[in-house]
């Protein structure tokens, strides 16, 4: 597709489309140029997120400038859209080029609140063959999210998206057996995966979350991705 051909507004798609989350990580100040064309090509908007990044770098790292200040994006579409919105924004944006940012989808089964949209029961899947990216997540206590990076870099991973969250414990505990209060470190990390089982081990055994209240992790599979540099599509 045409970076600057306009489609249909996204308000305009059926109510029992499946849905997906459209998620877009880049430099910090790119996010709302993403926006913008977002806005003006697809008539959609976005939930802008400031997180950050690091660099696997010991110096930089020695000189505290190592953190590399990110935009998040995230949005709900309709998977058929997503797949023209992904496109568009990877050819405006470059972000096939190396250290330009990644976006990725997420398959949702359900979503409340949405324009026109109706109640669904039934649970989306992705093919066992037909994944090759998951997102790994994990949850620690604030301060924990750059030793977690080392210990997932040491079994192969790339690096971590870092996001101080906060959280309501007495909501959360319930389902997690693990209580997310103010001053967490909510980490996202891009793995293939036949990395999953290594790097998911790897913290777990690092941070002994068979404990109680010492953190998790989960992961979820991811349907399209871009812009991780050397990437096959």
């Amino acid at each position: 597709m045409n970076a600057e051909q306009h489609t249909s507004p996204l308000n305009e798609w059926a109510p029992d489309e499946a849905l997906e989350l459209l998620v877009f990580i880049v430099n910090h100040g790119r996010g709302e140029a993403i926006l913008q064309h977002l806005r003006e090509h697809f008539d959609t908007g976005a939930t802008l997120m400031l997180a950050y990044g690091t660099r696997p770098n010991k110096v930089l790292r020695f000189l505290a400038l190592d953190e590399v200040r990110k935009d998040v994006l995230l949005l709900i579409c309709p998977e058929a859209r997503s797949t023209e919105m992904i496109r568009s924004v990877k050819q405006t944006f470059h972000l096939e080029k190396a250290n330009s940012g990644i976006g990725f989808t997420i398959p949702l089964s359900e979503a409340l609140g949405l324009h026109q949209q109706k109640e669904r029961s039934e649970k989306l899947s992705i093919p066992d063959d037909k994944i090759h990216y998951v997102a790994l997540c994990t949850i620690l206590e604030r301060g924990l999210g750059e030793e977690a990076v080392e210990v997932a870099r040491e079994v192969g991973a790339a690096g971590a998206t870092v996001i101080e969250a906060r959280g309501s414990a007495q909501r959360i505990s319930q389902d997690f057996a693990f209580e997310i209060e103010d001053q967490k470190d909510f980490l996202l990390m891009i793995l293939k995966k036949e990395q999953l089982e290594t790097v998911q081990k790897a913290l777990s055994d690092h941070f002994s979350m068979s404990e109680a209240n010492s953190g998790i992790t989960f992961s979820y599979p991811l349907n399209k991705v871009i812009g991780l540099y050397g990437q096959v599509e």
